[in-house]
């Protein structure tokens, strides 16, 4: 019940953050639900966008896999990592001058990832 309100209502943060966020060559446009990665713009799907929100907007947080489970695709899937593992992926492919070595969407062993801003 909370996962839906929580995609119903959001989780206020959208209030506290910058409209525009610029990492490198990662333009990320909140207001315009945009990103652009080396001045070209991005087609990324929903839960790709919704992932990298969460990421970005807690730059050098590291997340848990579970924390960003159930914030993206809500509790039910808590414990299942393959939907994160693949989204990620995907996300790096998008944004990652070689995805096999990123230096923005960053793996960390045996907790999560993060996002690194600079």
């Amino acid at each position: 019940m909370r996962a839906v309100m929580r995609r119903v209502h959001g989780t206020g943060r959208r209030d506290q953050r910058q409209d525009v966020l610029q990492a490198g060559d990662v333009v990320v446009d909140f207001a315009q639900r945009r990103v652009t990665f080396k001045a070209a713009a991005l087609r990324l799907t929903p839960t790709e966008y919704t992932l990298l929100e969460e990421l970005v907007t807690h730059a050098d947080q590291v997340f848990s896999r579970s924390e960003l489970l159930a914030s993206v695709w809500g509790d039910e899937y808590r414990d299942d990592p393959d939907y994160l593992r693949v989204s990620m992926g995907r996300l790096r492919r998008k944004l990652e001058d070689d995805p096999a070595n990123p230096t923005r969407l960053l793996s960390e062993p045996g907790v999560g990832y993060r996002f690194k801003l600079n």
